[in-house]
């Protein structure tokens, strides 16, 4: 969602660039978004969701629904949703990333 939050929030994308470039580095925020990744895996772990959970990519279509029935978190997001947006940007989001 890093990435997602990145296309349409200038706010994330300087917050990235102060914050996190300075200690994961990157020259933009998706760099830098691509260096935290790449630590993530150095570390052993996953950044992709299917993986993490051994769920198929159909299981984005929960997640939206679940995250739908939370208007006050989709609301202070970083990029805000509706629950009417929510298919669509969850999907935009990780479908590229599920593996």
């Amino acid at each position: 969602f890093w990435n997602w939050y990145l296309k349409a929030s200038p706010e994330c994308a300087e917050r990235t660039q102060q914050l996190i470039a300075t200690i994961l580095g990157g020259n933009t925020p998706r760099e830098t978004v691509q260096a935290a990744a790449q630590f993530i895996e150095n570390c052993g772990v996953s950044t992709h969701p299917g993986k993490l959970t051994g769920l198929p990519k159909s299981f984005i279509d929960q997640l939206a629904k679940d995250a739908a029935q939370n208007p006050m978190k989709l609301t202070s997001a970083p990029r805000p949703l509706t629950a009417a947006d929510c298919l669509k940007a969850f999907h935009d989001a990780l479908d590229e990333t599920w593996e």
